[in-house]
């Protein structure tokens, strides 16, 4: 199964104010949508710690953690939670199924377990960039008592998970500053031992989350990026001094000169020691 092969069920749709602050993680047994109404909160998922407010929303897939907690109690904090499956596999699981506290949650329970890459990770975005109307509509539609309804719920839910990836991978301010962070990461720390896990750890987001982000945005994985990094930096040094080989390959992250050789000629079509000769 594809993304492209979703058909969303609307399983449940409400409207209250959180106004509970759990120090374990909620976790779910079918997915939810969530959409900020009013009154700011801190996110806390997997990936990161985000700063929800009006106009904000986040998708999770089953079996994903998160934990909402206000900043003012005092303050209302109002959304909306659409309860969904990504396909129509057990429509006849027809009522809310309540979650759990992580450390009761029982994986037995899921309803309907659909992985996809473009799925593996919350999609939270944090600015009002319109999605929570979609939501707003999904609600609307689930009180409502207009024929076909299930239908056009499952229509809109595809809606805003499609214009959600498109945000959070391409083009939210967020997605931009991330993926610049991660540049930066690389440009000055390329002489050491540099993956994505040590990336991911250093900026607080999950390894997947940001090679995944990474690529989409940019069209290279996070290793190429390096590895072509590693190499200009190479070719600069070899152009500009005399220092042996076997010193610009280390600092410029390479194992070996050997190693720097094989790479550098697969992308300059020449080894080092023939690019000082010309």
């Amino acid at each position: 199964m594809t993304f492209d092969d979703i058909r969303p069920f609307i399983r449940g749709a409400s409207q209250f104010n959180w106004n509970w602050d759990n120090v374990d993680f909620t976790v779910a047994y079918d997915c939810r949508i969530f959409a900020i109404l009013s009154g700011e909160a801190k996110l806390y998922c997997e990936d990161g710690i985000y700063h929800m407010k009006q106009g904000g929303t986040a998708f999770f897939n089953t079996a994903q953690p998160y934990r909402f907690r206000m900043y003012d109690p005092e303050l209302p904090f109002r959304l909306l939670c659409i309860n969904l499956d990504l396909t129509r596999s057990r429509t006849d699981v027809e009522r809310f199924v309540q979650p759990s506290l992580q450390y009761q949650f029982n994986p037995a329970h899921i309803i309907d377990k659909i992985e996809l890459p473009e799925l593996v990770h919350p999609i939270i975005i944090t600015d009002d960039c319109g999605l929570c109307d979609k939501v707003s509509e999904i609600f609307s539609e689930y009180h409502g008592s207009s024929p076909h309804s299930q239908l056009r719920m499952s229509l809109l839910a595809t809606d805003y998970l499609i214009s959600a990836l498109r945000l959070s991978e391409g083009g939210s301010p967020r997605s931009a500053k991330l993926i610049e962070s991660i540049k930066g990461y690389i440009h000055t720390h390329y002489s050491n031992k540099v993956t994505n896990e040590i990336i991911a750890d250093e900026l607080g987001y999950h390894p997947y989350y940001i090679a995944r982000l990474f690529k989409s945005r940019t069209g290279v994985s996070l290793h190429r990026y390096l590895l072509e990094y590693r190499l200009q930096t190479a070719y600069q040094l070899l152009t500009i001094c005399d220092r042996p080989i076997e010193d610009i390959a280390a600092e410029c992250g390479f194992s070996s000169a050997a190693h720097l050789a094989t790479a550098f000629k697969r992308k300059y079509q020449r080894s080092p020691s023939e690019l000082r000769m010309m």
